[in-house]
Formats: structure tokens, C-alpha cells, sequence
């Protein structure tokens, strides 16, 4: 499925503004506004970061403490403040509760709180290291999605020892809703909040469709994947150009009933009603920095964002990330692919299991047995969609929940009449978005005309005045202004 064009120009938009006052306020106010919260004690700002969701800075004190501050990004994140709410929750959580590397926090605020009007921020230590992504990605091609494959797997192991004790260390938090955490204005950290997911930020930021929020928290797992199901059938009807035409409109509606009505065979009976787990949904490579490629020691995990208390049953399934591409965007759900990450997880669950063992872990109920047997059942595939959005029928773990389920072409039965009458709809949402989404561009590419016009009038103004400004001649050059 295709984004917004309109949302997502206008979400660029709102981010280079955004970016142009940080820029601003990192060379002039930002230093004193720090400072004032270590008795006014001078600062630089060493080095500026620009991740998916936030922009940070890291800044150096006189006695040579180092502090990171990172702000979300409006237009990369639609609701900032929920976002930091959350986030510092968890990470003061997880601090508290286990020996994961989370780096401490020693302020955070809300947009009212932030008087650069840069909006939500997180003060915290600076941990120098090195991301896990880049060193287990292709250097030579820094947008690449894929582990590269002369990674040696002995080195797989130092890392996923590692990162499977994290998870058996989450694994062990237990709580009785889901939803969010949040500290309260006792300073005990609770599920307060609902969900507030990577999937419903994604689909927000890129199709304009807010996901409708949940009333309260869930007590089951049946209701909150129901819920999760229903975020995709409203973001197929409110994203004006979610369809090509009218074929894939009919499979995309007839796909996500067909999820929907799938549901009760893949929801762990024995667990449905709880203990919940708490997830990260953007944990990942991308997110634990190590010492160093040859130690490979993980000295920090960071961006706990898009955290919540979930169904354990999700936790219950193996990492999506262990090959960086994530099952939704493979080329099949039976190829090289799905090969390869077998591998890797043949890796991470051996080292799992070594630490089980080494902790008397009860192997019939174990973390690393509930992660093959996801495998084998489907959950995996179908955890895969849960968590994914932008999807059809051609899904890769759809493909492979069809061959699971019996009679899958009956579920979810539509009338014709429902059917062409959505078919109908959709087609008439995707005609008009065309026809605004080139008028938007026509007046768009005027403005930057006028723009481009009024600077080359303005470097002309200067050369007149300047004959030899050298930064107004270079400007002349490189816009091929006649002088």
C-alpha cells in the first residue's frame, strides 16, 4: 500500500521547520537552557544525531560530564509528548527492574515544559558507542535492510547471549492489563495508559488517518488483537489512495476480514487473560550500542519508544529483527530469506537456552521452547501482521497463515453489496485524491519558483551593493546567474 503523498509532503514540511528551528536554538539558547539544570554550569554541544522519530545533542560540561538531550521530531512523530511520556516510563522501569543497559534519565519534559519550543525532551547520560547496526550491515551501502552474510556466527552468539538475556529479564515482568506505562503523580510507575504503538504511529504519519483510541486498557488478548485488526480495516477506509483500483480494493477488504475472523486460532488460550508482557516495538540492532566491533559488549540499549504491556504470546515469539528485514517485507514466506533467518535463530534460541539452563529454567514452559513452537503453530507469521501495517493480500506472513488455515476463503464472509459498495467508495476516494494531490503539486512547484526568483533578485541586490561578496559570487555560480 502506498503512502499519502499529501500527508507525508506536508509532514516533511513540518520536520525541515521544526529542523530549522533546532538548528537555530542549538547555536544560541539551547547551551544555557541546559546548563540551568546543573546550577547554571557552562556547556558545549559536542556532536548533533538525527534518528528516525528524534534529533539529540550531546553536551559536554566544564567538569566534563557529558549529557545527551533528544527531542521528537514533529512530523516524524505525531504525538510527541505521549510518545516521551511513555518512553521515559518504561526506560525508568526497566532501569529499576533489571541489569539491561538503559541509560539514566535526569530530566525530562513536555512541550509546555520546554521553553525553546523545540516541544517533548529526555535529558539523559551520553553513552559512547558504536550502533550494533552498522557493524552488522554492509558499510559500503548505509541504507541496506539486511545482516550481512560473512557476519561469523561465533560473533552472532557473543551478541545474542546478550540479547536473549534481555529478553529473558523482560520475560520475567509480569502485569495483570494492557496498555502503557506511565508514572503517576506519585512517582509510581503503572499501566495508565492505552496502547500507543509503532503501527499506529506509522499509520498515522504517512496516511493522515488517526487510529481511534481505546477507552481503557485490555484484559484479554483476544480484545486487544481484535483491536489491532480494526486499526488496519479503519486505516483501508480512511486512506484516500489505500487501493490501486478496484481489484485490490476487493482483496484488500476481503484480506483483512479474513485476519479478523482468523483471530481465535491463533490467541494462546492459556494466556489470554494474562500475566502481559512488556515489548518494544523498535527493538532492534539499530537501537544497542557496544563498545566496540572486536568486544561486541553492549553498553547501552536506547529509543525504548513505542513501548507497552502487550499479550505474552508477542514476547512469546522470536525477534522479527534478527535479519534486520522484518518478515513483512520479504520477497516470499518460504524463500532464502526465510532460510537465512532460521539460521540466525537457531543461533539466538541455542544461546537462550544455555542461560535457561544455566538459571534452572523449567524447559516445558521455557522462553526459548514458546519460541519454536511460535514457529511451528503460525504465530510467528501471524504476530508478523499484527505488528505491521501497509499490507494486502500479497503479504508475505499472510501467505503464510493461508496454508494454516482451514477453509480460509470462507472467514469473514462480506455481502456483494457490501463489497461494491466499498469497491465503489474507494474508487471515488482515490479519484479525488489524484486530482488534490496534483493540484498540490502544480501549487507547490509555483511557489518554489517565486522563491527561487526572489533569491536570485536578492544575490543580484548583493553583488550590485558588493561586486565582491565571495559568498554572494559562489551563490551566482552555482545558480548560473547572470550577472
Amino acid at each position: 500500500m502506498d503512502f499519502d503523498s499529501r500527508v507525508e509532503t506536508c509532514n516533511i514540511d513540518r520536520a525541515l521547520e521544526w529542523g530549522a528551528a533546532f538548528d537555530k536554538e542549538r547555536n544560541t539558547t539551547l547551551q544555557q537552557w541546559l546548563s540551568g539544570y546543573r546550577n547554571h554550569q557552562p556547556c558545549e554541544v559536542l556532536a548533533t544525531y538525527h534518528g528516525s522519530f528524534n534529533w539529540s545533542c550531546s553536551v559536554r560540561f566544564n567538569d566534563g560530564i557529558t549529557w545527551l538531550v533528544r527531542f521528537a521530531v514533529p512530523g516524524k512523530v505525531m504525538d510527541g509528548d505521549a510518545k516521551v511520556a511513555r518512553e521515559v516510563a518504561t526506560m525508568c522501569y526497566v532501569k529499576s527492574h533489571t541489569t539491561i543497559p538503559v541509560p539514566t534519565i535526569h530530566h525530562w519534559g513536555l512541550s509546555k515544559d520546554n521553553p525553546s519550543g523545540l516541544g517533548a525532551f529526555i535529558i539523559m547520560d551520553f553513552i559512547a558507542g558504536m550502533s550494533l547496526r552498522d557493524i552488522l550491515t554492509d558499510e559500503t551501502d548505509p541504507d541496506s535492510k539486511i545482516l550481512k552474510s560473512d557476519f561469523p556466527d561465533e560473533k552472532l552468539r557473543i551478541l545474542y547471549q546478550q540479547i536473549a538475556d534481555f529478553h529473558l529479564q523482560l520475560y520475567e515482568l509480569d502485569f495483570s492489563s494492557i496498555g502503557a506505562l506511565l508514572i503517576k503523580d506519585d512517582g509510581r510507575i503503572a499501566v495508565n495508559a492505552r496502547p500507543l504503538t509503532l503501527k499506529m504511529q506509522e499509520i498515522e504519519a504517512h496516511s493522515g488517518v488517526k487510529i481511534a483510541a481505546c477507552e481503557k486498557q485490555f484484559s484479554s488478548a483476544t480484545d486487544y488483537f481484535n483491536y489491532v485488526a480494526q486499526q488496519d480495516l479503519q486505516h483501508l477506509y480512511g486512506q484516500a489512495n489505500s487501493v490501486d483500483d478496484a481489484a485490490d480494493a476487493e482483496a484488500k477488504l476481503v484480506f483483512r476480514h479474513q485476519l479478523i475472523a482468523s483471530i481465535p486460532q491463533f490467541v494462546r488460550r492459556d494466556y489470554d487473560l494474562g500475566p502481559f508482557k512488556l515489548a518494544c516495538d523498535d527493538m532492534r540492532y539499530g537501537n544497542m550500542l557496544v563498545n566496540n566491533p572486536q568486544d561486541l559488549n553492549i553498553v547501552a540499549v536506547i529509543d525504548w519508544e513505542w513501548s507497552n504491556i502487550v499479550p505474552a504470546q508477542l514476547s512469546q515469539s522470536p525477534p522479527q529483527w534478527l535479519m534486520i528485514r522484518k518478515p513483512a517485507n520479504w520477497s516470499s514466506c518460504d524463500g532464502d530469506e526465510f532460510d537465512r533467518y532460521n539460521h540466525l535463530l537457531n543461533l539466538y534460541l541455542d544461546e537462550m537456552k544455555k542461560l535457561e539452563l544455566s538459571m534452572n529454567t523449567n524447559t516445558e514452559d521455557s522462553l526459548s521452547l514458546l519460541m519454536r513452537q511460535s514457529m511451528s503453530d503460525g504465530k510467528f507469521w501471524f504476530h508478523a501482521l499484527i505488528e505491521s501495517c501497509y499490507d494486502g493480500d500479497y503479504s508475505p506472513p499472510w501467505k503464510a497463515l493461508r496454508k494454516l488455515i482451514p477453509n480460509v476463503d470462507k472467514l469473514g464472509y462480506l455481502p456483494e453489496s457490501h463489497r461494491r459498495a466499498f469497491v465503489a467508495k474507494k474508487l471515488e476516494d482515490l479519484a479525488t485524491y489524484t486530482t488534490s494531490w496534483e493540484v498540490m503539486q502544480a501549487k507547490r512547484e509555483t511557489e518554489n519558483k517565486r522563491k527561487e526568483r526572489e533569491l536570485d533578485d536578492a544575490i543580484r541586490r548583493v553583488l550590485a551593493e558588493e561586486p565582491d561578496n565571495v559568498s554572494a559570487l559562489k551563490l551566482a555560480s552555482q545558480r548560473a546567474i547572470i550577472i
